[in-house]
């Protein structure tokens, strides 16, 4: 499991917002999470990049507003990315902390 703390939000340009963070587990290697906003009828799975370490996360574009006030807030904020095995099933999630 990618454990990841974001730390800085470096562009919010267009349908896309991108952070850079820190590996918040001794496993982790992703430094980086991309979250993308479509209005596709479908919204593909969340993804790893395992050689540049980026999170990449997608989210209806009506529920923007929502995921980014959370991402945006000055919390502690994480994101936590699983993948089974075979890479067949994928989750990300967020949490935030005081």
């Amino acid at each position: 499991m990618e454990v990841l703390r974001l730390t800085r939000l470096v562009k919010g340009a267009g349908d896309v917002l991108r952070f850079i963070g820190t590996p918040a587990s001794s496993g982790s290697s992703a430094t980086r999470l991309e979250v993308s906003f479509l209005t596709a009828a479908s919204i593909p799975a969340p993804e790893l990049d395992p050689v540049d370490g980026i999170i990449r996360m997608f989210f209806p574009a009506d529920e923007r507003g929502k995921v980014e006030r959370m991402l945006r807030n000055k919390r502690r904020r994480f994101c936590y990315f699983w993948r089974s095995h075979d890479n067949a099933l994928r989750q990300a999630w967020f949490v935030t902390s005081a």
